[in-house]
């Protein structure tokens, strides 16, 4: 059964999120080298990650947003997200795949609370390796699996998180 949101707004929003998401990954996948030697040229390696921080961070304070009303059970998972956003920025070296892990994260936490947790495993499934094999068919790029199953370690990361919400309302 899915987690149904509290009220009309935020159901709104996270469908407009889902699917920014959604959109995201192939346009991402067919520009994302050019877009990723566009940033570092014009902004610079460092700058180009610090923009990727101010991304996560914006959906840290929505995610904050929603969950206003459980501060205590907030608090631990913000500290989560930093955790986790330190993590990426130190172990994955590569802007692309920072922002592929930061919408598969994305789309594994929306595909839960919006559908169902089979639900959400199964559009991120689908999404990740329908996105390696839309990869095979661009000139500048390859599908890897590597990239499978990074992007199924970022999207059980959103789904756990979604889970363990659903567990606790």
């Amino acid at each position: 059964m899915p987690n149904q949101p509290k009220n009309k707004l935020v159901d709104t929003g996270l469908s407009v999120l889902f699917w920014i998401c959604v959109i995201s990954i192939p346009l991402i996948s067919f520009t994302g080298r050019r877009l990723q030697h566009w940033l570092e040229n014009n902004l610079g390696r460092e700058e180009t990650g610090w923009l990727v921080v101010a991304l996560l961070t914006i959906t840290g304070l929505a995610y904050s947003a929603r969950h206003l009303g459980h501060l205590r059970r907030l608090w631990w998972r913000l500290l989560l997200l930093v955790a986790l956003l330190l993590t990426i920025i130190h172990f994955v070296p590569i802007t692309e795949e920072r922002i592929h892990f930061i919408l598969f994260g994305a789309l594994g936490y929306l595909g839960v609370t919006l559908f169902s947790p089979i639900g959400g495993l199964l559009i991120c499934t689908l999404f990740s390796i329908g996105d390696e094999v839309f990869q095979w068919f661009l000139p500048d790029r390859v599908g890897d699996v590597r990239d499978v199953v990074f992007n199924f370690i970022a999207s059980g990361i959103g789904i756990l998180l979604a889970m363990s919400e659903q567990q606790r309302t």
